[in-house]
């Protein structure tokens, strides 16, 4: 039986997804001689100025469109690393998404969730550009407490789920013009006239 670990909420929470990786995935000392050191810095380097930037945590507003803008982005640029499945779809036709980083079927799994309520979308913004980031080392081989993100990864795989609630979200941020379909229109001023 695969065990789930549920963490929810953006930067903080992440960290510590990354913490029970680290746990639960990591089991090797290995170290970095210098000269090994100063060819890791090269190639972090080099590779830095290749990756494109992506989850601008400077935007004023991370948007549905913006989320789905950089799903593409991480697919297209670390498609060795990540997949992604639609969990199901919203009232207002908006996909629930969720990346997977690393072997779907690994023994280990780490859930993370984000913009659950629908004025946490920042949450998304902070998850994506965590994710991102971690990619980066992980493409770059770089370590953690003398073990190399590839170790640390394997067998385990994180599910993370940035906006569970995108129609929250896009009211959130639009009100009623936010939402895309007139069903959904009318169920929010319903819902807003008996309140």
């Amino acid at each position: 039986m695969n065990k789930f670990f549920k963490i929810s909420h953006g930067f903080i929470i992440f960290t510590l997804l990354l913490s029970c990786m680290f746990l639960f995935a990591c089991g090797s000392n290995s170290s970095l001689d210098s000269n090994q050191s100063k060819d890791a810095e090269v190639k972090t380097d080099n590779v830095k100025k290749d990756l494109q930037i992506i989850a601008d945590i400077n935007s004023e507003l991370y948007t549905y469109d913006s989320l789905q803008n950089d799903i593409e982005a991480l697919k297209s640029k670390y498609p060795q690393y990540v997949t992604s499945d639609v969990l199901t779809t919203t009232v207002d036709k908006r996909n629930v998404d969720c990346l997977i980083i690393g072997d779907k079927d690994a023994s280990k799994k780490i859930f993370v969730t984000a913009a659950i309520h629908a004025r946490e979308w920042r949450t998304s913004q902070v998850l994506i550009s965590e994710i991102s980031d971690f990619l980066t080392k992980l493409t770059l081989d770089e370590s953690y407490k003398n073990s190399s993100y590839s170790q640390l990864m394997k067998g385990c795989a994180i599910y993370a789920v940035p906006m569970v609630n995108p129609d929250g979200v896009c009211i959130a941020q639009g009100g009623l013009s936010g939402l895309q379909t007139e069903s959904a229109k009318e169920r929010v001023a319903n819902i807003a006239k008996s309140d």
